[in-house]
């Protein structure tokens, strides 16, 4: 199975979020107290991960950008949180983070199908800046600010080695995530009030359906940080 070449551990995207909603459940995190957000690419072949999110927790905050890359900044995620529910003393936040990438039974990455398009591929936007990232050259007259946005964040991580497409949705995925919790870590040591999930993985395009292969996973409690096994 291709999937295996790249990935050691994944779940179909149902079951990941019925198993994550489980663990946060360990943590006091409900549907009633708790507001979750997505951050998750555009592309209408992620939108999937959306109807089980929503299954489990209601409706949701929307950070979607491209590449799934966190677009919105302080002032994005004060919002977010201000929407929490007021239920308790511990107001609790979810956020969801996901980069996607194609695979195809050949173990091609970026390839994937499409209704009504055999061959396509995923994600666009990243396998643009891959092809930019290798070979230097980039169209400075069709610019996009959210592609721009990613790569000027990940020149922080970028080594002088050249990156494989899998590298980049990792490393566009990582840095998603450190950002945001740069952001809430803030938030929860002002507010004093304030606990959080972040759950995180890369949601991969195979044979017609999703699998998530998880990330970075933890929740932070009063600033507590705990790291949680997702499979």
């Amino acid at each position: 199975m291709s999937l295996n070449r790249f990935f050691k551990q994944y779940l179909p995207e149902e079951e990941f979020i019925s198993f994550s909603s489980e663990k946060l459940l360990e943590f006091g995190f409900n549907r009633d107290n708790t507001i979750a957000g997505v951050c998750l690419c555009r592309d209408e072949i992620c939108q999937s991960v959306l109807f089980h999110i929503r299954n489990q927790w209601g409706n949701i905050f929307n950070f979607a950008s491209l590449g799934g890359f966190y677009n919105l900044g302080k002032v994005g995620l004060e919002i977010f949180i201000s929407h929490a529910p007021q239920k308790e003393e511990n107001r609790k936040c979810l956020i969801y983070v996901f980069t996607h990438i194609g695979i195809d039974e050949d173990g091609n990455l970026g390839v994937c199908s499409r209704k009504g398009i055999r061959e396509s591929t995923a994600c666009g936007a990243l396998i643009l800046l891959h092809k930019e990232i290798s070979t230097g050259l980039i169209n400075t007259r069709e610019r996009n600010f959210e592609i721009d946005a990613i790569r000027n964040r990940l020149e922080r991580e970028l080594s002088d080695k050249i990156p494989s497409l899998l590298d980049i949705t990792k490393l566009t995925l990582r840095a998603t995530c450190e950002d945001i919790e740069k952001i809430m870590e803030n938030s929860c040591s002002q507010s004093g009030n304030l606990s959080y999930g972040l759950i995180s993985g890369i949601q991969v395009h195979y044979r017609g359906n999703n699998y998530i292969a998880p990330e970075i996973a933890y929740v932070s409690l009063n600033t507590q940080k705990i790291n949680l096994i997702m499979l």
